[in-house]
């Protein structure tokens, strides 16, 4: 989880469209704006604040521009000292000269630093600060074809970081509503007095959504990427002859939509450097569906890139307006490092990510770091991290002030945001051998106690799902009456843990009874061939297949017996034991086939009350015999058995009766109604 991030907000008096910190001195920050041309009232300003303070963003000096010219679109620092900086920046002059032909929107400033305090002896020293700005020049360096429409702009402006501050910077600019988009890569002195132009692209009827500058891999070359709306470009510059390498080469297209799916691409909104042969692009999807961060992987300078990593942004975010990263201190001894990476939201929020670096291994994957949401009450314009500089690696001790990064955002609300993101080392100093730290990262973004917080909360989530599976395990035992511990569905003996009258309230025992202890009740029907069905062995001989089968009937009715009396029931082995009484079975038998049916009921069931049975002594001796050879070609009793465990079991035979009925009156015979009285007699519903 990310800390805590201090942050410090102040408002001016203008709208804000441009930012960008002072590369070395991170504690200055440069914004510019306004109204535009003279009709809105609000002014046109550049503003340098100072960001050192975490809770407090202070005006330091602030340029008033010109009410009869453009507002600033774009602003970018092009050198700096511990005095000094100077910036150039994107502002169009007046309507009356764009329509004479005259378009210098190219300006340079340059402003003073306040003095730095000086100690004498005990005391400081105040040196008064005048605030001094100063315009150094403007140029055109656009082309302006025939018929181009008054209103172009200078869209964006990208400085390369310079390996000698002797050497004059390279930047490159953008058209934004031109008729024909045009980049142009330029290098310059800071007063703009003879722009040195280092390539022309045109764009045709495409403009650049964003362009990035990168230091080529030999010391006198400078590689600039760009994009349109659906394709991403490289351009490569040699400084040495002030010319361009090759014309700009396509390295990557957005791939085609997949068929029955929307036919409009996504489209690519900004692209930053990740490395000489890594590129982030910035994609918003179509119907403002989302937004995507794409890492595009180039073999070679010019060749043809592949999409290695794609990462959806937050489900709030719906559409992107802004990317920025951040390069933190690379290891000495690995070249390992950290990037930190800003995309501001359409819905004004900011969320940050983080990517790791490695020459061996390459880049990591994305890791989400947070999200932070409402800075400002209108549409994020821009956004600008400031550089880190790491303390110096042969300090004997380690820094002492804690180290940080400050990402700043604008708006049209008029006003700047400055968050500031606290950093630790990696990895942390342990030793006296090892009191520097080989570089820094964004705090908490690397926790080398992963595995030890992986293993806590998979121990914690096997704790809760234990305490549910206990709480579940004793609730159903009180539910479900089960008293006795000792039973094979009774592990707890939880429904001792309670009141009776609890008890009495919470218990619904199985098969439907009240409440009160208790096993269930017997199921109403029971068939001997379900009951014995488990325990028949497959090689069992005839008779024992029969005594099995009515034994497993017997001890079903005596456990049920015993069940309602308390007491202990009797060995089902005995094979001339009668069945309870505390029990009724019903053999039921039809003479269109030789199956047999057995049920064991309640005494008191209504199939035992309504229907008219006979009991086996109640039968006569020819019914004994009928259903004795029946109940054995069936398999359900056997001679060894003997006839004394058929007493007080219930028989039925209506259909059989009829049936026989109706054969004795179609023969004419007059025991027809003799025979139906008969069956009636010890067979009947």
């Amino acid at each position: 989880m990310a800390p805590p991030i201090p942050s410090a907000k102040v408002t001016l008096s203008y709208p804000l469209y441009a930012a960008d910190f002072d590369p070395k001195n991170p504690g200055f920050l440069l914004v510019g704006g306004g109204g535009g041309e003279g009709r809105s009232g609000v002014g046109n300003k550049i503003t340098l604040l100072n960001t050192s303070r975490r809770e407090q963003v202070s005006e330091v000096v602030e340029i008033e521009l010109s009410r009869e010219e453009d507002s600033v679109t774009s602003l970018a620092i092009a050198q700096s000292s511990d005095t000094s900086v100077t910036a150039f920046a994107g502002i169009n002059s007046s309507e009356a000269d764009q329509k004479a032909g005259k378009n210098q929107h190219l300006r340079s400033f340059r402003l003073e630093y306040p003095p730095r305090r000086q100690v004498d002896g005990d005391a400081e020293k105040t040196i008064a600060y005048g605030g001094k700005t100063e315009a150094l020049g403007h140029t055109a360096l656009f082309s302006q074809p025939q018929g181009e429409k008054d209103g172009i702009y200078q869209r964006t402006i990208r400085i390369s970081p310079s390996r000698n501050s002797s050497q004059r910077p390279v930047a490159a600019i953008s058209t934004g509503l031109a008729v024909k988009g045009e980049v142009v890569v330029f290098r310059s002195d800071p007063s703009l007095t003879n722009p040195e132009v280092l390539g022309r692209i045109d764009l045709d009827k495409e403009e650049a959504a964003g362009l990035d500058i990168w230091s080529g891999e030999e010391a006198d070359t400078a590689v600039l990427a760009y994009c349109t709306s659906l394709q991403v470009f490289i351009y490569a510059i040699s400084l040495s002859q002030s010319s361009a390498l090759s014309d700009p080469i396509s390295v990557y297209s957005i791939p085609a939509p997949e068929p029955f799916k929307s036919p409009v691409r996504p489209k690519l909104r900004s692209l930053r450097f990740l490395s000489p042969r890594h590129i982030l692009l910035l994609a918003n999807r179509p119907s403002r569906a989302g937004a995507d961060l794409i890492v595009l992987k180039l073999d070679r300078l010019g060749s043809v890139g592949n999409s290695t990593l794609q990462k959806r942004l937050n489900k709030s975010t719906k559409a992107a307006v802004g990317l920025e990263v951040c390069f933190l201190s690379t290891s000495p001894s690995t070249g390992e490092r950290q990037i930190l990476i800003a995309v501001a939201g359409q819905d004004g929020s900011i969320e940050l990510l983080t990517m790791e670096y490695s020459p061996k291994k390459g880049l990591g994957r994305f890791k989400p770091y947070t999200i932070i949401r409402d800075i400002h009450p209108a549409s994020i314009t821009n956004l600008a991290f400031s550089t880190f500089i790491p303390p110096s690696p042969d300090s004997a001790t380690p820094p002492t002030r804690a180290q940080y990064v400050k990402l700043a955002s604008v708006s049209v609300g008029q006003t700047v945001v400055v968050h500031t993101l606290p950093l630790q080392p990696h990895p942390s100093p342990t030793t006296e051998k090892n009191k520097a730290p080989t570089r820094y990262v964004l705090a908490s973004s690397l926790n080398p106690n992963q595995t030890l917080q992986n293993t806590f909360s998979v121990f914690m989530a096997i704790v809760v799902i234990g305490i549910a599976a206990f709480l579940l395990q004793a609730f159903t035992e009180i539910r479900l009456g089960m008293s006795d511990p000792s039973s094979s569905t009774s592990y707890l003996g939880a429904s001792k843990w309670v009141s009776p009258e609890l008890r009495a309230l919470i218990q619904r025992p199985f098969g439907g009874g009240g409440g009160g202890g208790g096993g269930g009740a017997i199921p109403p029907i029971a068939s001997i061939s379900s009951i014995a069905a488990a325990a028949d062995p497959p090689a069992a001989t005839a008779a024992s297949y029969a005594t099995s089968k009515l034994s497993a009937l017997l001890s079903s009715a005596q456990q049920a017996a015993a069940s309602a009396t308390g007491s202990t029931p009797s060995s089902p082995s005995s094979p001339s034991s009668p069945p309870p009484a505390a029990h009724a079975i019903i053999v039921r038998g039809s003479d269109s086939s030789s199956e047999l049916s057995a049920e064991l009921h309640p005494p008191d069931s209504d199939v035992v009350r309504d229907e008219t049975l006979r009991r086996w002594e109640e039968l006569s001796a020819e019914a004994q015999r009928s259903w004795l050879a029946r109940l054995k070609e069936a398999g359900h009793w056997a001679e060894e058995q003997g006839e004394a465990v058929l007493k007080g079991v219930f028989f039925s035979e209506v259909a059989g009766a009829v049936g026989r009925a109706c054969c004795s009156w179609l023969r004419g015979g007059g025991g027809a109604e003799r025979e139906v009285e008969k069956g009636i007699g010890w067979s009947a519903i």
